[in-house]
């Protein structure tokens, strides 16, 4: 026989578990995420605004101070620099995307001087997304290959 407690504790477990299963929470669309930063600090030079986007352990070392550099650098490196940002795929809290550059290379960058020449490349980033602000980010670019090319 089953006693009463017993039975209200199984309920309680029953209904706990109905809710917890019924159907997952839809992810967010982090694309938006994506444009704005870019936007804000590629095109608009805003770096204040790095911590609406990034978290503040962002990478694991240098942080959100690391992002004010590097577009602080790039910008003044290329001060036309214009971004466009192409979303490929969403998986959960990771999104894959392109960003494709142009702009003159104005100021040396990365121990090139500057060149004077209009540079155009692409990189490829996938980012983590934690609480709603990019937490990690990997990449590859091919601004090196562009910024050495006769």
């Amino acid at each position: 026989m089953i006693r009463p407690a017993v039975t209200v504790l199984l309920l309680i477990v029953t209904v706990g578990c109905e809710t917890s299963s019924s159907e997952p929470a839809e992810t967010p669309d982090w694309s938006s995420l994506i444009q704005s930063a870019n936007e804000a600090l590629f095109h608009q030079g805003q770096v204040d605004r790095v911590g609406e986007f990034f978290t503040a352990s962002y990478g694991g070392g240098g942080g959100q101070e690391a992002i004010r550099e590097f577009v602080t650098d790039l910008r003044t490196a290329f001060p036309d620099l214009q971004v466009e940002v192409e979303i490929l795929v969403q998986n959960g809290d990771r999104i894959a995307w392109v960003r494709r550059h142009r702009g003159t290379h104005e100021a040396a960058y990365r121990g090139v001087p500057a060149t004077g020449r209009e540079l155009t490349w692409r990189s490829m980033i996938v980012s983590r997304v934690e609480e709603g602000l990019i937490a990690e980010e990997w990449s590859v670019s091919n601004l090196d290959g562009a910024l050495r090319a006769p």
